[in-house]
């Protein structure tokens, strides 16, 4: 049978007490059904497993708590990894993942065990960016910030039976609709990333555009209103007259100078200010050097790091990619060699069918798996570092800019020094001096104004650029959401359909499903109805909130835009008084869609009262509890 991704399928799980294992079950493709007597351990043992995929578990049972920690293998989107996490009272506990299956897992050391938290930092991946990359799911954050977990996707996967039978989602304290409605967009494939990277673009753009904005009502503060201010031409022109008085004033001052000398006038010259002005000059010349020196290094730096990210991608997608290839070649099969059209002999499961050379492709797979996580955590790590080199690369720019202005003027200080050697008796040059210096404040203003008024021409020509960025990504993503606003709505026209089959199909106690006409369902208010009615009998409601996450596993495994994982828990088919027959028929309905979907999917659940043809192996998962041999074997 075909697998459509994101796929979740749990292997073998096991919980350990005392390094014992007190549950340690294999589980398959299809219906798993774990069965027993009432309060034998079965809810017990379905909330471990919650647990184990990364769900947030707040009312721990006494049974459970007995127990040091829980192990699942599973397979995501065709990838083996060994989850494994601490079972201890509190919240956000860390997970650690290891690549390759339990057996491995258990005989591992330490070191090949990766350890991630339950929520993400600047520098550290949590565990659900892992398993999502895995799953290949979209990193996916709700209008109030707050990242998608793995718990919140599996809120919407398992049914249990403490959560009210009038809502869908698992219930938690802390409920925002914003982030149920985005968790329940994602499994419908109503969500495209690019939304959500033109969504930070836009917001970074913004940012950057207020920042703009606020540099300019400063600069405007300074120069008098934006059609105030004078062209750049004009303030050339400016400097350009006040560069023709300087130099016919020093003009004046060295034919003073000279007529002093041609009238033989004793004269002491001072080299002090040759010297103070070269000194001047040679500290901002090594500055300047070495801020230039700096700035080259970074910016070979930005660049290398640029490649390299680049190139880490460029691996994370061929890695896709061959992951992808490698899981459909896996399935050809030549029945005549394709050189010579002999028959083709048959050879065991671990060696090339055509050329018989031996391999084991989920080794091949592990590998895969690893190398994946590994860059993930390269490409987080780089893109931290990039944008610290890219701040610090911004200072160092604006460091030259103002070194270097500083080495003109005292340039031109030197130059002037050595051109105009001072005397103690130049009395008749002071004048002249005086009026040198107040020309060249008005230079050194009019650069500086001068500089300004570049600045603002820049900004100004930036602020249009992100204007026009941001309305072309708006465009885009508003084109984007469309799309998404009817994939969202063929996904609950679907699962409306597989709902109302399962409504129609259950026995006759409820008159409203007899023939249903509209099944809607609203992740943000948390609620189903059926014909615009939502109070029904007890057990009525536990029907249809059961149908509905077998509706939604259903039309996942049978149209591959979802992005649901084709992977479903459930402990509350009996719940509020469910008669026999009616449990009974329900669980035969689970059998019937998972055995005629389009894809593989899995489906968990417990029972007290299992249908007695699905008492098989096909469909059970271990023994049946009882209370003197309970679900957990919980040793003294």
């Amino acid at each position: 049978m075909m697998r459509f991704d994101p796929s979740l399928r749990v292997v073998r799980f096991r919980v350990e007490r005392r390094g014992t294992a007190a549950y340690d079950e294999q589980f398959h493709l299809g219906v798993n059904i774990v069965r027993g007597a009432n309060s034998s351990g079965k809810s017990t043992v379905l909330n471990l497993l919650f647990y184990a995929l990364g769900g947030e578990l707040r009312d721990w049972s006494e049974t459970a708590l007995l127990c040091d920690r829980v192990l699942v293998e599973v397979l995501l989107s065709g990838k083996t990894v060994t989850l494994e996490r601490d079972i201890a009272e509190g919240r956000s506990r860390p997970m650690q993942i290891f690549s390759g299956s339990m057996d491995d897992a258990l005989e591992a050391k330490p070191h090949l065990w990766l350890r991630h938290p339950y929520a993400r930092s600047d520098s550290t991946a949590s565990f659900s960016e892992i398993l999502f990359g895995l799953l290949g799911f979209p990193e996916v954050t709700t209008e109030a910030r707050a990242n998608i977990t793995m718990n919140q996707v599996l809120r919407l996967l398992y049914a249990d039976q403490l959560s009210p039978v009038d809502t869908i989602f698992k219930a938690e304290p802390f409920d925002p609709p914003a982030l149920r409605d985005a968790v329940g967009r994602m499994l419908c494939g109503a969500f495209d990333s690019e939304v959500y990277t033109n969504g930070l673009r836009i917001r970074e753009l913004d940012k950057e555009y207020e920042q703009i904005v606020g540099e300019l009502r400063s600069f405007y503060r300074i120069l008098g209103k934006a059609d105030q201010i004078p062209s750049e031409g004009l303030f050339g022109a400016q400097q350009a007259e006040l560069l023709r008085d300087r130099a016919q004033l020093l003009a004046e001052i060295h034919t003073l100078e000279g007529e002093m000398v041609a009238a033989a006038q004793p004269q002491i010259l001072s080299l002090a200010a040759q010297r103070t002005a070269y000194d001047t000059l040679q500290q901002l010349q090594g500055r300047l050097a070495d801020a230039v020196s700096r700035r080259d290094a970074l910016s070979l730096e930005v660049k290398d790091s640029s490649d390299f990210m680049a190139e880490l991608q460029r691996k994370r997608e061929a890695l896709d990619d061959a992951e992808a290839v490698t899981h459909e070649i896996d399935h050809v099969r030549f029945h005549f060699c394709p050189s010579c059209f002999a028959p083709m002999e048959e050879v065991g499961p671990h060696a090339c069918h055509l050329c018989k050379t031996p391999f084991d492709a989920e080794k091949g797979k592990l590998r895969v798996v690893a190398m994946i996580g590994d860059i993930e955590i390269q490409l987080k790590q780089s893109r931290l570092l990039q944008k610290t080199r890219l701040s610090e690369l911004v200072r160092i720019d604006a460091l030259i800019e103002d070194l270097t202005a500083g080495w003109q003027a005292a340039s031109r200080q030197f130059t002037e020094a050595q051109q105009s050697p001072s005397s103690e008796l130049r009395q008749q040059v002071n004048a002249a001096q005086r009026q040198l210096g107040y020309i060249d404040r008005q230079i050194e203003d009019l650069q500086e104004k001068l500089r300004i008024a570049e600045i603002v021409s820049g900004l100004n020509t930036k602020k249009q650029e992100l204007a026009s960025s941001i309305a072309k990504l708006k465009e885009r993503n508003d084109s984007l959401e469309r799309d998404q606003e009817q994939r969202l709505a063929n996904a609950f026209s679907r699962v409306s359909d597989e709902v109302r089959k399962l409504l129609v199909d259950d026995v006759s106690r409820q008159d409203s499903f007899e023939n249903p006409e509209t099944i809607r369902f609203d992740f943000v208010a948390n609620r189903i109805s059926v014909d615009q009615h939502t109070y029904f009998s007890a057990s009525s409601r536990v029907v249809l909130r059961n149908s509905f996450f077998v509706g939604f596993l259903t039309a996942a495994a049978n149209v591959r835009s979802f992005r649901h994982p084709r992977f479903l828990m459930m402990d509350s088919i009996e719940d509020k008084g469910m008669e026999p027959e009616r449990a009974h028929n329900f669980q035969r309905l689970i059998v019937r869609n998972v055995e005629l979907a389009a894809s593989e999917c899995q489906v968990i659940f417990g029972t007290s009262m299992i249908a007695p043809d699905l008492e098989d192996p096909a469909y059970t998962v271990g023994r049946r509890s009882t209370q003197q041999h309970r679900t957990l074997a919980i040793g003294g």
